[in-house]
């Protein structure tokens, strides 16, 4: 998911891929950042939020997954993979104290420059009621889909048209 993106998010920080090692920062990444949507979505129904260790350690060595760290404390993280014409998206987080200087918008371009060049679009959802998130991705460019998941917005962006 690493090599064509300019520039870092923060001055100082760097990126790498995350393996199943760092299965400890990014529980604890998500448990943190996945509160706060609970608490917005008004409900404690979020996987990020039920996954053991070994559930986080599985997906990340099925998901491509990267994390922004700076001094050794995971301030990030996005993951993708593809399925069929679409690059899926997912479990984008942003520690609370970075939040609003960009930090999200630059994982997200992060994620999407990782697209399999087959890839047609990008695709994500995240909670209804995260006006946050939803706005991130409609200026990104994102327009909402069906959403198979209730509770959820689900959006996409065209990569490609053929």
């Amino acid at each position: 998911m690493l090599g064509r993106l300019g520039g870092m998010a923060i001055k100082g920080s760097s990126v790498r891929r995350l393996t199943p090692d760092d299965v400890g920062p990014v529980t604890v990444l998500q448990r943190c950042c996945w509160v706060d949507e609970a608490i917005v979505n008004e409900t404690l129904a979020i996987p990020a939020l039920h996954e053991t260790l070994d559930d986080v350690r599985r997906w990340l060595g099925e998901w491509d997954t990267i994390g922004l760290w700076l001094d050794g404390r995971l301030l990030g993280m996005v993951r993708g993979r593809r399925i069929g014409d679409d690059w899926h998206l997912g479990r984008l987080a942003v520690v609370p104290d970075l939040r609003g200087q960009g930090v999200g918008r630059w994982l997200l371009q992060a994620g999407e420059a990782a697209a399999d060049p087959q890839c047609r679009r990008v695709v994500l959802f995240t909670g209804a009621k995260s006006q946050g998130n939803i706005e991130l991705y409609r200026s990104a460019g994102y327009a909402p889909i069906p959403s198979t998941e209730p509770g959820t917005v689900s959006l996409a962006r065209v990569l490609r048209g053929d």
